[in-house]
């Protein structure tokens, strides 16, 4: 029997946290996706508690991701009093993050070095939780369908249909096609697009050298990026 109603993504901007919240609120089955207006899908750990505690008409699992206030902060004995509540916490390599460019801001990196650092810090501190399962951004694009089943048998989850033609059935509301930039296919060319662009490495460069604790914390997280 599924023991989980609730699914909160977590993790740094740019790691994928609104693809993977369209891909588990569009291929898994009775997972419905959480909405505070028509066009916004992200809130607090919290909110997303309070709505598995009210009656509902139905029993499907509720999937939301977490929203900017709250990236950076979770209250660890509220996961754990709410043992149906499972959390997948999306990570990327580092110079991706750091070398992505969001629509709202073309003209400069999305992710300063020092939320980052934050963004790291925060994950470390909740890795070993039993409720948490590390989604790296890699290993989705690059192979769905085994994501899928991690995701799956750690959730209680039957897949409706596959990663891979999920993008099909995505609600496409201003903040999706904002942050996916546009509904398409799963891109397995979304990572490392630094190592051809000289701007992109000598940006990586001057990071480094100013915040050398995101090689460190890079490492500790399973990415080893290098200076």
């Amino acid at each position: 029997m599924n023991n989980t109603r609730g699914i909160y993504i977590q993790g740094c901007a740019r790691s994928g946290n609104t693809l993977i919240r369209e891909l588990c609120g569009s291929a898994f089955q009775g997972v419905e996706m959480v909405k505070l207006t028509k066009d916004t899908a992200e809130c607090s750990l919290a909110h997303l508690i309070d709505l598995l505690h009210q009656p509902a008409k139905n029993a499907a699992v509720r999937v939301a991701s977490r929203n900017y206030e709250n990236s950076l902060a979770m209250d660890r004995e509220l996961l754990r009093a709410n043992p149906d509540v499972k959390i997948l916490w999306m990570l990327r390599d580092a110079r991706d993050i750091l070398t992505s460019i969001h629509a709202n801001q073309p003209d400069k990196y999305y992710v300063t070095p020092d939320r980052l650092v934050k963004s790291l810090q925060l994950y470390l501190q909740f890795k070993d939780e039993p409720q948490v399962l590390a989604v790296r951004y890699e290993e989705l694009v690059g192979n769905p369908d085994a994501m899928q089943v991690k995701i799956s048998q750690f959730c209680h989850l039957t897949a409706s249909r596959k990663f891979v033609e999920a993008h099909k059935f995505f609600p496409r509301f201003h903040e999706n096609v904002r942050a996916m930039h546009s509904i398409r296919p799963i891109d397995t060319n979304s990572v490392q697009k630094w190592r051809t662009n000289p701007a992109h490495q000598k940006h990586l460069q001057d990071v480094f050298a100013a915040h050398p604790e995101i090689l460190k914390l890079a490492g500790e997280c399973g990415y080893e990026v290098g200076a």
